[in-house]
């Protein structure tokens, strides 16, 4: 895995977009592992900029989101198959129903899971993953055990987890950009974790010092 260090948040999208480039021109059909929250925005700006460029096309790519909220509408602004749509999927030339993410409406949530983690393998599992490692400032108890893509791996890390349901704290949704609109919301998440076999677009943004 290579570790880049940066001072912004475009230096991290631009060299993120490049990875994602590389693996678009040796496989234009590749399979493309999305997050949400407000790390990557900036790298789907630049992705949204660099096709209208034409220098990338998601007309032969599929994907596949990281996770769901579990108990939100279907159309709630803040589910994230809604988001990766909105700042995504809608913006380029990406197939409808190319853009996959896990189900948290369908009445067995296990075997939801376990039938999203099947269609990701029968599709050739993801080429290269985009995480995110959380640019909020946590609380300080979770600072040290703060993990990408929400993903806290319980067994061997060179053996991915199953989709799992975890829950989440009303406290995690009020200092960020994405924050649940309605106060009082509660919701759980299906979270997918990563394959350590599959590239993975990851950097950490540091200040420059005077």
């Amino acid at each position: 895995m290579r570790i880049g260090i940066f001072n912004d948040e475009d230096q991290i999208a631009s060299l993120a977009a490049d990875r994602i480039l590389e693996v678009y021109r040796a496989k234009p059909n590749f399979v493309l592992g999305l997050a949400t929250g407000s790390s990557p925005l900036k790298l789907y700006a630049e992705l949204v900029r660099r096709y209208e460029a034409g220098q990338i096309s998601f007309a032969q790519v599929r994907s596949y989101n990281l996770d769901e909220y579990v108990g939100l509408p279907r159309d709630h602004y803040e589910g994230y198959a809604n988001f990766i749509h909105r700042n995504l999927v809608d913006l380029v030339d990406m197939p409808e129903g190319a853009a996959h993410g896990p189900d948290g409406w369908c009445d067995d949530l296990e075997a939801g899971a376990a039938a999203y983690d099947e269609a990701i393998k029968a599709d050739g599992g993801i080429d290269i993953q985009v995480l995110g490692i959380g640019s909020g400032r946590p609380h300080r108890l979770q600072r040290a055990r703060r993990h990408p893509g929400l993903a806290h791996p319980r067994g061997r890390p060179d053996r991915a987890d199953p989709p799992r349901q975890r829950p989440l704290l009303r406290r995690r949704h009020r200092p960020g950009p994405h924050a649940l609109r309605d106060p009082g919301a509660w919701a759980r998440s299906w979270t997918r974790a990563p394959t350590s076999s599959s590239p993975r677009v990851k950097a950490r943004q540091t200040r420059s010092r005077p």
